[in-house]
């Protein structure tokens, strides 16, 4: 069986030193140029792991990060991406596709590959624990960006085999709940992050939508169903002392198989269990029509 790859694009690390201690931790390194293309790949070939080196331009790592992530074959491989200057701020204009670590360019060789067989070690636990398919996505509090996170879901959802009423019924809640973390838990702050990351697994499909907001309580929220009226639930608020809102919140609910937040109020978890079909056939990647 062949020694796993990893696969150093750019420069800006001490390439020599950090190739002989992933070696050590039973890695073979190897370079590639800023032009090396997804293209190249062949599915008995997929590296274990790529380390973007701090010489790349952020639109090359971003295209990269872009490229792997969003590939329903690829998606699993995990990016360590090396900078200078600390985590890249808030893409007040644009979508970020997040590599799985970022690390300081001035990290020695050792350090490098130890993060590197670990990040390489938690992608197998969780291949193990049957995800399929995972993303993280980081936007400003911008409300145009939240259509360019719908047309991004749109090729995740089609992985589930739902139901053309269902994947547009998710979309519709992930994209509900990424306005109220714009509105509510950012205070249209556009250098305030949302955070989506999307996970297919076997038997489902998760959301989390998390915002840098300071949170709330979340028995303000009145729960779907409890109040069939929306009037008589406008009054239930209001004699409460609680904000007219919460129809989102409420059909959310509704669109989906499970809706909570964290104990903090700042992130939400929506869960959409899957067909019997898609779990016979997580394992194969889905058929598409001739003409896609």
């Amino acid at each position: 069986m062949a020694e796993p790859r990893a696969v150093i694009v750019g420069e800006g690390v001490g390439w020599e030193e950090v190739a002989h201690w992933l070696g050590q931790l039973g890695l073979r390194a190897e370079r590639a140029d800023a032009d090396w293309a997804l293209s190249e790949w062949k599915p008995e070939d997929i590296p274990a792991v790529l380390i973007l080196g701090p010489s790349l331009r952020l639109e090359s790592t971003a295209e990269i990060c872009r490229q792997v992530k969003l590939h329903d074959t690829f998606n699993r491989v995990p990016i360590i991406e090396l900078l200078g200057g600390g985590v890249p701020g808030v893409p007040e204009d644009s979508i970020r596709i997040e590599p799985d670590l970022y690390l300081d360019s001035g990290a020695s060789p050792v350090e490098i590959a130890a993060s590197t067989r670990a990040v390489v070690e938690r992608a197998h636990e969780l291949e193990a624990a049957g995800i399929v398919f995972r993303c993280q996505v980081v936007c400003g509090s911008d409300l145009t960006l939240l259509g360019e996170i719908g047309k991004l879901l749109e090729p995740i959802l089609w992985l589930t085999r739902l139901g053309e009423g269902d994947l547009e019924r998710v979309r519709y809640a992930a994209l509900e709940m990424g306005l109220n973390a714009i509105e509510w838990g950012n205070r249209w702050e556009r250098g305030r992050r949302v955070r989506f990351t999307f996970t297919v697994t076997k038997d489902r499909f998760m959301a989390k939508i998390a915002d840098d907001g300071p949170g709330f309580d979340t028995g303000e929220v009145v729960r779907a169903g409890e109040e069939s009226d929306p009037q008589e639930q406008i009054a239930a608020r209001r004699a409460a002392g609680l904000r007219i809102g919460g129809y989102g919140v409420r059909v959310a609910r509704e669109f989906v198989d499970e809706l909570h937040y964290n104990e903090v109020g700042n992130e939400v978890t929506l869960v959409k269990y899957l067909p019997q079909e898609h779990q016979e056939n997580s394992g194969r990647a889905p058929e598409r029509d001739a003409e896609t």
